[in-house]
């Protein structure tokens, strides 16, 4: 199989670049990686974490935005798939359902008749700014990416 890394512009303005890449490519599968917020930050109720920094990589299963069509609700086999490799290489992972922010997956999914879409996100404190992630929560996602890619060819 074909594997194709696409670094996108524009997400933040109706995701141009994924939807150009995406159309063209045509691909099977399609896997956005991005950040995540990581609100384990003083004042928020732990019950109310998206995600927490150092805590491993995040899988997500959906997410909204009011300007692509309702948002990503991820192919449930990729979520399964993502979850068994993480969880055979002993990578720490959270499941991510977050309703106020969207990925490139939010709008490949609906393209070429529908693709198979789904996100691996970096947890990240202070999105837009001075940024702050954990080297081992990056070093988990490009893991869990690998080895996912790995159980594909």
């Amino acid at each position: 199989p074909d594997l194709y890394a696409v670094f996108t512009t524009q997400e933040e303005v109706g995701a141009r670049g994924a939807i150009v890449a995406a159309t063209n490519i045509k691909p099977d599968i399609a896997i956005a990686l991005d950040m995540s917020l990581a609100t384990d930050i003083p004042g928020v109720p732990e019950s109310e974490y998206i995600n927490v920094l150092g805590k491993g990589t995040s899988i997500k299963v959906m997410d909204k935005l009011s300007t692509c069509i309702g948002g990503l609700i991820a192919h449930p086999q990729l979520v399964r798939d993502l979850k068994m490799v993480a969880k055979d290489n002993q990578i720490p992972y959270a499941i991510e359902a977050y309703a106020a922010g969207a990925t490139d997956a939010s709008f490949m999914q609906t393209l070429n008749g529908g693709i198979i879409a789904g996100g691996v996100q970096i947890p990240m404190r202070y999105v837009h700014s001075y940024e702050v992630v954990d080297v081992r929560d990056v070093v988990d996602t490009v893991e869990l990416l690998y080895r996912y890619i790995l159980t594909q060819a």
